[in-house]
């Protein structure tokens, strides 16, 4: 981390198929569970 307790925030977009969750979950796993708060996209929308 840069030395300061902000948080920073990161999107990923990308069309389908491009590697946006894999990127994500790389990123989740090489910081770590518990510096990250992860929000998959299809956890705010709800199935119709």
């Amino acid at each position: 981390m840069n030395g300061t307790n902000r948080p920073i925030v990161v999107g990923v977009a990308g069309g389908t198929g491009a590697g946006k969750t894999t990127i994500s979950r790389t990123i989740l796993e090489r910081i770590g569970h518990e510096r990250i708060a992860y929000i998959q996209h299809d956890s705010y929308y709800r199935d119709l």
